[in-house]
């Protein structure tokens, strides 16, 4: 079970050492469809298993239910094959619900708890013994930045620049993170800026300090990096 510390990089001016990571090939034009990308060695696959939602796809309705994690409330919802939608209430949970809502235009929503929901809230409270699959609706852009969110470890980081092909992609692959419909799934929180730095985090930049922090703690190395500290 996750135990959640408060730890001293809850600001945005915290340098978070950034993964060593060589530039990856510049992601390729909007819509298109893109296969899983391989990583450099030593950059293990995420517990957490994409699909992609396809062109002219339309479930009949996707089940959602209301979760109690860690990090907060979270509302999850579901297709018949993943999980599609995660986010956290805080105080106006009808706002996530809009937000749910305004994705999946013309898809029924039903208050329905479901499997993979669940597995979902195992997930967000430090369960990853078992896969997450998703389920996500996004152009061929976001998926392919989301699916490179995926291969970023636990307890690292990674610039935009890294993830979208070099530093004239960041601002396109900032965009893409930040469309990410899956609060934690995919992890979006382990992006940040070239020098380290992070702000504008949809949850919240003091959230993500303590994801980051709580990762760091409890990565492999079981250590937490020195302020200032960058790896590349």
């Amino acid at each position: 079970m996750l135990m959640i510390r408060k730890l001293v990089p809850d600001r945005p001016s915290f340098r978070w050492p950034l993964l060593p990571l060589p530039d990856l090939e510049p992601v390729p034009d909007a819509g298109a469809v893109l296969e899983r990308m391989d990583l450099p060695d030593g950059i293990a696959p995420s517990s957490v298993i994409l699909r992609r939602w396809a062109e002219g796809e339309q479930p009949r309705e996707i089940a959602y239910g209301f979760w109690e994690t860690p990090w907060g409330q979270a509302l999850i919802a579901s297709t018949e094959r993943g999980v599609c939608y995660a986010g956290l209430t805080g105080e106006k949970p009808e706002n996530v619900l809009a937000d749910l809502a305004a994705r999946f235009g013309g898809t029924g929503l039903t208050e329905s708890p479901t499997p993979a929901q669940q597995q979902a809230s195992l997930f967000l409270a430090g369960d990853f013994d078992r896969p997450v699959v998703l389920h996500l609706k996004g152009t061929g852009y976001q998926l392919e930045i989301w699916q490179r969110l995926l291969r970023v470890p636990f307890g690292q980081v990674v610039s935009y620049s890294a993830l979208g092909g070099g530093s004239r992609y960041a601002r396109a692959a900032g965009a893409a993170v930040g469309r990410n419909p899956v609060f934690y799934l995919v992890p979006c929180h382990r992006a940040v800026k070239h020098d380290g730095t992070f702000d504008g985090y949809f949850w919240g930049s003091g959230l993500k300090g303590r994801l980051l922090g709580w990762e760091f703690m409890n990565s492999p190395a079981g250590t937490f990096p020195a302020p200032g500290t960058l790896t590349r």
